[in-house]
């Protein structure tokens, strides 16, 4: 488990490496995800070779912390991915102390819904705020604190969003004397919920921001003010969130592969195939199955010399035999060779017989130590022998006439009773 947190922290750090710490462009192209994404907070099934990464600096490097985002969308939902590289993991505020969960380290989205917000947020923006813990609280613009000239005009609660986040940390969290490794945060957002038909090229407004708390102090005891080791910033450096003209713009790219065009458009007929095939499935195996274990329960002529049930086959009794055959067996036998070219089941040969499979089975136990069923097919194979011998048919027209439907099981039920293949019985 070690081992598999070191190679992903490792591979993060190469592609945090390999980017170079780009400058974020006014526009940021956001690809259309024809993958599954699971909202765990794990960040292995995302690819991370086009993330947008950015840092900022605190007075000390040891709380220098590296962050790097991405979005991608569907035609149900945005979803987006924060790796923030910490070595300090805080969250002291609890996951009901929604309005102060900035004070956790966490990550936040601002998202212009409508793309026509100017220098304040309005009623069509929103933001997302997720700490490192998982806990989240929204925040929609508000009409009322618009028209009394709010900074950020904004309120919690009032938002009816179908929203998922989930975050996972990789270290201690409020333990300030050890060294932490990083945390990572993901979010689906359902587009119906925030009044958004996508489509390719569509452009938004978005912001994202990390806070980053590196101290243990309560902040509900400190006046209003900078703190040591606390602070926040946004992806274009800035420390004033909340204001849409210094979002940066998004567009839609990309559009869904074949694959996933033809899932979305056959969903119920995949479903229904899926079940087809495996009830198909199902019984083929099973077919097949009881097919193996009927082939494996044909005994070999050569260990059935002198027993009772060679000789009712063969109907050849020793002299000295004083014991009668049940009636039930010799017209079991007769009427088996009336019918020799049908595909004959036990449950019709009791039914002929005017008895129960349970007590047919019974008799044949008892008397001939078989089932009624390999007494079928040896009486059929004893027939096919015959008929082999004389050289006049294939193999093939034996087995049709024999009430075989494949000539291939009838050569391996052959080939088990007499040790060899029914065309090598033929030449012999």
């Amino acid at each position: 488990m070690k081992s598999t947190i070191i190679i992903r922290i490792f591979l993060f750090l190469s592609v945090l490496i390999q980017t170079g710490y780009p400058q974020v462009n006014d526009t940021i192209r956001v690809n259309y995800l024809n993958q599954v994404i699971t909202i765990d907070g794990d960040f292995s099934d995302w690819t991370l070779d086009d993330t947008l990464t950015f840092r900022f600096v605190d007075q000390s490097p040891l709380y220098n912390n590296l962050c790097a985002v991405k979005l991608a969308w569907d035609d149900l939902s945005l979803y987006g991915i924060f790796i923030v590289y910490d070595r300090h993991l805080i969250g002291l505020e609890p996951a009901n102390a929604f309005p102060r969960l900035h004070y956790n380290d966490g990550v936040e989205l601002y998202f212009d819904s409508k793309n026509n917000s100017h220098d304040t947020m309005d009623i069509n923006d929103y933001q997302f705020l997720i700490d490192l813990k998982g806990n989240s609280v929204i925040f929609k613009g508000d009409r009322l604190d618009q028209k009394l000239k709010f900074m950020v005009p904004k309120e919690y609660g009032t938002a009816n969003i179908v929203f998922q986040s989930a975050a996972k940390q990789w270290g201690t969290i409020n333990k300030i004397h050890d060294l932490d490794s990083m945390y990572c945060v993901e979010f689906a957002i359902s587009w119906s919920s925030i009044g958004v038909k996508p489509k390719k090229d569509m452009n938004f407004k978005v912001d994202f921001c990390v806070n980053d708390n590196d101290t243990l102090v309560n902040f509900r005891d400190l006046k209003p003010g900078p703190v040591k080791h606390y602070s926040f910033m946004s992806i274009k450096g800035s420390h004033d969130f909340g204001f849409p003209g210094n979002w940066v713009r998004i567009v839609l790219s990309g559009e869904p592969s074949f694959i996933t065009k033809l899932n979305k458009k056959y969903s119920r007929e995949w479903l229904y195939l899926f079940f087809f095939t495996f009830i198909v499935g199902v019984f083929i195996i099973l077919f097949f199955y009881l097919r193996i274990r009927r082939l494996q329960r044909i005994p070999q002529k050569a260990d059935l010399v002198s027993t009772p049930l060679l000789n009712s086959i063969l109907q050849k009794y020793p002299p000295d035999d004083k014991k009668p055959e049940n009636p039930i067996v010799g017209r079991a036998r007769d009427y088996i060779l009336k019918h020799i070219d049908e595909p004959l089941k036990p449950d019709k040969l009791a039914s002929e017989l005017a008895v129960s499979l349970r007590n047919l089975q019974r008799i044949f136990n008892h008397e001939l130590k078989t089932t009624p069923g390999n007494f079928i097919l040896l009486i059929k194979m004893e027939k096919a022998a015959d008929q082999l011998s004389k050289g006049q048919r294939s193999v093939t027209e034996i087995s049709d006439d024999l009430g075989f439907n494949d000539p291939a099981y009838f050569s391996r039920v052959f080939k088990k009773y007499f040790g060899i293949s029914p065309k090598e019985y033929q030449k012999t």
